[in-house]
């Protein structure tokens, strides 16, 4: 699926262009841009920013990116344990 770019045009598949809104340096190290992980894994907000934040981090922020995902690794968690208590109690 081809997405169009903010500039309007049609984006493509190489990583070798340097373009700071469609295709951020930070976000293109690997063989597939972050984006594209994110919704081909269907992860929701708070997943994607861990993922997010942890493969950028040697390319933008360091130890801060580092944070930033432990963050939202952190809210992950509590949701998930707010989730659990909720279910326990509904079956009382």
């Amino acid at each position: 699926m081809k997405f169009r770019t903010l500039t309007g045009q049609k984006s493509k598949n190489t990583m070798a262009i340097d373009d700071p809104v469609n295709s951020p340096k930070h976000y293109t190290q690997g063989s597939m841009e972050v984006i594209t992980a994110i919704e081909g894994l269907g992860l929701d907000y708070h997943q994607g920013n861990v993922l997010k934040y942890v493969s950028r981090y040697r390319y933008k922020n360091g130890i801060e990116d580092l944070r930033k995902a432990k963050w939202y690794i952190d809210r992950l968690l509590y949701i998930e344990e707010q989730r659990i208590i909720k279910h326990d109690r509904s079956m009382v």
